[in-house]
């Protein structure tokens, strides 16, 4: 599990194919030093399991599936990508949780200034609606951010300085595409009110009146 804080930018030095899938290779000099075989860090949201350490870099495969539903068939040598590792008992929540499980591709549809911020807008596929709420959290290539507007299928967060200046997501242009996880309270609540054959009555309304917003 983890926080959607970013805790280094890497870049990706390497990429191989293998049988199923890609072995990649990231430079990090801030946090592949704490890293051992078999840990788990997010990559750009992605929960990626550790296969090798070496002085300021480490190596994880991405399966079929992976490099399907992710971006990160996309990556080539020379990519950005924000670092984080799992949250350890007694960490601080500063974000919310995250699991590293990426639910679907989004792509950027708007990028305003906002005085010293960045207004930066996705569309959300259908099914994801539902789970995304205004003031809500959300993750984009794992950081944690909050839903400033949600307006049909366009949710826009707004970036402050920090996060532009300590996540990828500065760079993040209209017709980029980036990796999105929902908030799982809300999965869990959507999938709660399907089983009971009342999700057709899921309001603004009643999550607030049930605490979840």
């Amino acid at each position: 599990m983890f926080t959607g804080l970013i805790k280094e930018i890497g870049t990706v030095q390497k990429v191989n194919p293998i049988a199923g899938g890609k072995e990649f290779t990231v430079q990090a000099p801030t946090i592949a030093p704490e890293l051992h075989i078999g840990d788990s860090v997010a990559v750009n949201g992605v929960c990626v399991t550790v296969t090798c350490t070496n002085p300021g870099i480490f190596q994880f495969n991405a399966a079929q599936e992976t490099l399907t539903k992710t971006t990160l068939s996309k990556w080539r040598v020379g990519t950005k990508v924000n670092l984080e590792r799992p949250l350890k008992l007694g960490d601080s929540l500063d974000g919310h949780w995250v699991l590293g499980h990426v639910d679907e591709i989004v792509k950027v549809v708007s990028r305003k200034s906002q005085g010293s911020s960045i207004l930066l807008t996705i569309e959300l596929p259908e099914d994801l609606v539902p789970l995304v709420v205004p003031r809500g959290s959300i993750a984009l290539d794992g950081v944690s951010l909050t839903i400033a507007r949600l307006d049909g299928r366009k949710a826009t967060v707004s970036l402050v300085p920090h996060t532009l200046k300590n996540t990828t997501l500065g760079d993040r242009k209209v017709g980029d595409l980036l990796n999105v996880e929902a908030d799982i309270l809300g999965k869990h609540v959507v999938q709660y009110m399907k089983t009971r054959g009342d999700s057709s009555k899921i309001t603004k309304d009643l999550l607030k009146n049930q605490g979840f917003i």
